[in-house]
Parts: C-alpha cells; structure tokens; sequence
C-alpha cells in the first residue's frame, strides 16, 4: 500500500496516479474507484477526486457522470488524430528549426538519442516507447519555443500511451520503428527537406492496428 503523508495531498495524489497510468499498473479501460484509492493512498475522496479531475484533463482518463471514471482507451479514429496532431507539431517545428539554422544542433541530439533508443530495443515495451518518445520530442525541443514546447509536452503522456497501447495490438516492430528514425535524421543531415516531411507522415500519420 502508498501512503501519502506530505502536504499537498492533491497534487501527490494526481503525480501517483499519473505514473501508475503511464507504467500500465493501470490497464486500459480499467475502472478507478475513488473509496479504493482513498484507502490504497490513506487520503479522503476529495482530494483524489479533484486529482482525477486533473488527469481527466490531460487526456489520461474519462470521467462519465453515474459511471466513474477509467483509463483512457483509443478507437481508431482516436489514434489517428492524435498522431496527425504529433505529426503537425513535429512538421511545423522542423520548418521553424530549418529558417534558424538549428538544424546541426538537430542532428546531433538526434543521433544521441538514436543510440539510446537501439540500447533500449531489448528492453520492455514501456523503456522502449519512452527511448522512442525522446527521439520524436527532440524536433520540437530544439526550436526553443517555450509556448510550442509547452502545447507539445501537454500530448506526450497520452501519445506514449498510444505507443503502448498500438504495441499491444500489433506485433511491435522495434527495428523497424529505429529504422524509420534513422531514415528521418538521415533525410535532415542531407538537407532533402521534401523527404523529411514525406518520412514524418509516414511515421506519424498510421492507422492503428485492429485487435
């Protein structure tokens, strides 16, 4: 059992939760009952009530008046409008990166991260997913657009989850997923400016597999 004993009841409770969702110790469409957690985090309801406020707002979970509230599931239309909308944020970002010049720092932060995601591809699903996610977010982080990183980073744990719950639903193909990443970087090292956006829609914009 976690007990929260600090101050700041609601904001711990939201942290918890959070990454209880993100690390799948929540499964997908999974009920979450506010006397359970009330007891599991020794907490009254209101607190943990107002937590899942919070995380109904991130897109975490769903929140039905006379149902409750569960972890968030992903229809086909879902995914795809949530890759679209990752896709046109990378898009966009790179563009801004190419009219300031950034786009060696790109690079090279790009090939670190591709190294960290091929030592990740014997890892779980959920290490490999974040090592890929650090790959994707490295576009946007580069334009040092703090108003765009923030709209970014606000679909990144919903977009993670879309990884996870994609991987579970087809067979993962992690070679092909680093593939595509160094197909990207090597596009961007080559300046080829139509091949990098044809390759980010490919990467981005798919439709989810059917279970």
């Amino acid at each position: 059992m976690t007990t929260v004993i600090r101050s700041g009841f609601r904001k711990q409770a939201y942290d918890l939760l959070r990454e209880r969702i993100l690390n799948q110790e929540y499964a997908f469409g999974e009920r979450l009952n506010i006397d359970i957690l009330s007891r599991e985090l020794s907490i009254s309801n209101n607190p943990i009530r107002e937590a899942l406020t919070m995380l109904e707002k991130d897109g975490l979970i769903t929140m039905t008046p006379n149902v409750g509230s569960k972890v968030i599931e992903f229809t086909t239309q879902s995914f795809h409008e949530l890759t679209q909308t990752i896709m046109l944020f990378i898009a966009g970002a790179y563009e801004l990166c190419r009219e300031d010049d950034k786009l060696d720092q790109m690079v090279v932060r790009m090939e670190e991260a591709l190294e960290a995601q091929k030592k990740a591809e014997n890892g779980t699903d959920l290490e490999f997913a974040r090592a890929a996610l650090r790959f994707d977010e490295i576009t946007v982080k580069v334009t040092e657009n703090d108003r765009l990183i923030r709209l970014f980073d606000s679909q990144m744990d919903v977009f993670q989850l879309a990884l996870l719950y994609d991987y579970q639903n087809r067979e993962m193909n992690r070679a092909g997923n680093i593939a595509e990443h160094e197909s990207i970087l090597n596009a961007i090292k080559q300046r080829d400016h139509k091949q990098v956006r044809r390759l980010l829609r490919k990467h981005y914009v798919r439709e989810i597999a059917e279970s």
